[in-house]
């Protein structure tokens, strides 16, 4: 296969890929909607969803032995473990299209020892349409939670003039969720933070981003806070369905987004939950089964100075 095509069906599943991403953030965001939380007012520019490049490197490599991309054993340096997509060219494409000389290659199509491979490899990171949440309202900006994810690249190229690209690896890499301020201007730029998926213990959500002298004040309240248990309620832990589990119930303040901000001043409610958790005291596996509204329903009205204004 041509490597146009080669190249085109990787983009393709690159393309597949974020889609189904995107589908599955959106059904999040309605989920999220229908639960009460607000909707994105400022527009997001398109910017905000190109990709980054970042810590490029590169390295060359003469060939020791004939080489083709399509050769594992042969690869001029070590690939990046656990890879999820490749995509390589026949090196005879190139001679077929006049990008390279016959004689460049062995009779079993490989480059000839001797040649130069150049190996490049960055990280490229984006933020995915299809989930955008609100977090707070400042200034008439606001800041919005994106779904964000990175994957390691390396490019192996033909070092002729011009360079010929030969193979495309990536890698997936860090993922999870950013804030970014955005303003009805155009005007955005990422807040400092990441909630990595599947590390709940992040510090994301405990370490709010705060203000940054010449931008709107911003300050984020924990999402969550103990509470007390109400009245008729009780909280605590007791024997399970089974003598070998232990329920433990909890009760807590939820924040409710977005987050006013009004001057110096964040205004915001928070609505009471009640956690059960279930501990299985063999295999030490833990599971939520019940997080819900407390009931009766109960709800508080809180206003917080803004850290670093004024």
């Amino acid at each position: 296969m041509p490597f146009s095509g080669r190249l085109g069906g990787w983009l393709m599943q690159r393309r597949i890929a974020l889609a189904t991403e995107s589908i599955r953030l959106a059904v999040a965001a309605a989920f999220l909607l229908a639960a009460g939380f607000a909707a994105a007012d400022v527009p997001v520019p398109e910017a905000v969803y190109q990709p980054e490049k970042s810590n490029e490197a590169k390295e060359e490599h003469r060939l020791r032995d004939p080489w083709s991309p399509e050769d594992a054993k042969a690869d001029p340096s070590p690939d990046l473990p656990d890879k999820d997509s490749t995509s390589a060219v026949d090196p005879t494409r190139h001679v077929e299209q006049g990008a390279a000389q016959a004689g460049d290659l062995t009779a079993d199509g490989r480059i000839r020892a001797g040649q130069i491979i150049e190996e490049v490899r960055y990280q490229r990171c984006q933020y995915v349409k299809g989930y955008s949440l609100v977090l707070a309202e400042t200034g008439g900006c606001e800041v919005q939670e994106f779904y964000w994810n990175c994957e390691t690249v390396k490019e192996l190229w033909w070092v002729r003039t011009p360079k010929l690209l030969m193979s495309i690896s990536t890698r997936r890499g860090r993922e999870g969720y950013r804030r970014i301020l955005i303003c009805p201007n155009g005007f955005w730029r990422p807040l400092p933070g990441i909630r990595e998926s599947g590390k709940p213990d992040s510090k994301y959500d405990q370490e709010p981003p705060v203000s940054t002298p010449g931008l709107p004040p911003i300050w984020l309240p924990p999402m969550q806070e103990p509470a007390t248990a109400p009245v008729n309620e009780s909280a605590g832990s007791v024997i399970g369905p089974d003598p070998d589990t232990v329920d433990t119930t909890k009760f807590y303040w939820r924040t409710v987004l977005p987050v006013k901000i009004n001057g110096c001043s964040a205004t915001y409610n928070q609505k009471l939950y009640k956690r059960v958790t279930r501990l299985n005291t063999k295999t030490g596996e833990e599971r939520v089964i019940s997080d819900a509204p407390a009931a009766p329903p109960a709800e508080r009205a809180e206003v917080r100075s803004v850290p670093g204004c004024g």
